[in-house]
């Protein structure tokens, strides 16, 4: 009840004009406060799926539920665990956490999100990126991938993320005392996109113009995409950037 009515006190304050205050939404699983900047409105970590850890370390990605009235979004600077190589040029996240499956959303500054009881008119396209590192490092929050100049001189709303790698995404075992299904930071990717699905509409963006794009392992990850029938109802178009494709997977069988 109280949290409730910190909500309405809030939304209160920003559209009577007694305050200027921080953009926020209203999705699925509650409302989320972003920040303000000079080119739009950015809301960072956004949690997407529930953390991979204990029973869920090793495994497919649980979708997130219903986190409460307010989630205050907010750099935490955190990718998911693996080597820490090219930092000098921005490729790392500052912090390295199991707990990583958190998204980023960029909104161009003419898309008006003051009011969450009313969603924006906008109905942008929406860009969705899946970072490169060999699947070996790499974060949505790394420096080098921040969306914000790319949602202003675009007008679309652009979405990074993390995803896990190295044996935390991808070892696959069958046997012995714990099992790996293979694949969990592809299908961890899945999630994000379904996750753009139900919750775009609140930042402005078409749901229904979504293009997924990535570099090295995050465009071999986009062609996985264009084959997979759970993907293909998740985005619309896709671009693929130094495919490294004389690269080939291994079958389960192998």
């Amino acid at each position: 009840m109280v949290r409730g009515i910190t909500v309405v006190l809030y939304f209160a304050v920003c559209l009577f004009g007694f305050a200027i205050c921080d953009p926020v939404v209203k999705t699925n699983n509650g409302h989320l406060f972003g920040s303000s900047e000079t080119d739009g409105s950015v809301f960072y970590s956004i949690p997407y799926a529930q953390p991979p850890v204990g029973g869920l370390r090793f495994q497919d990605p649980v979708a997130i539920g219903y986190h409460g009235d307010i989630y205050a979004t907010n750099n935490t600077g955190v990718g998911c665990i693996g080597m820490r190589l090219m930092c000098s040029i921005g490729q790392c996240a500052e912090f390295e956490s199991e707990d990583c499956l958190y998204l980023n959303v960029y909104v161009p500054k003419n898309v008006d999100l003051s009011d969450p009881t009313s969603p924006p008119k906008a109905d942008l396209p929406v860009l969705v990126w899946f970072h490169g590192g060999a699947f070996w490092f790499g974060a949505g929050l790394a420096p080098l991938y921040d969306g914000q100049f790319m949602a202003e001189k675009t007008e679309a709303i652009v979405v990074t993320l993390n995803y896990r790698y190295m044996p935390f995404g991808f070892l696959s075992m069958s046997t012995g005392l714990s099992s790996a299904p293979g694949n969990m930071g592809f299908h961890d990717q899945q999630v994000a996109l379904q996750w753009v699905q139900d919750n775009i509409a609140a930042f402005g963006g078409n749901k229904q113009q979504v293009t997924i794009f990535g570099e090295s392992a995050g465009a071999q990850t986009v062609g996985l995409h264009l084959i997979s029938s759970v993907s293909a109802p998740l985005f619309a178009n896709a671009i693929m950037q130094s495919n490294p494709v004389s690269f080939t997977f291994k079958t389960a069988a192998e």
